[in-house]
């Protein structure tokens, strides 16, 4: 299978965005620390879960998971994440 790129380089991205948040570069008490651990955790289990069902079976993401169940998956880590 032919990696995907953007994959690859949004989830450096989440990684580096966790080693910001559980840092001290951006304070605790701010108010974008939350939000990016909130964002980066998510976001990178995400596309951990996309990339290893890509190579499980070949099959592709809407043949392993339907829209509806998409939907519902999504807002488990969506509806959170805006809450918090």
């Amino acid at each position: 299978m032919q990696r995907i790129k953007i994959i690859d380089y949004m989830k450096a991205l989440f990684i580096a965005l966790v080693i910001v948040g559980h840092t001290e570069v951006i304070p605790t008490d701010h108010i974008v620390q939350p939000l990016i651990i909130a964002q980066a955790v998510p976001g990178f289990m995400i596309l951990s879960g996309y990339t290893f069902a890509l190579t499980s079976d070949n099959k592709s993401f809407r043949e392993m998971y339907g829209k509806k169940r998409l939907v519902q998956k999504a807002c488990k880590f969506i509806i959170p994440a805006l809450i918090t």
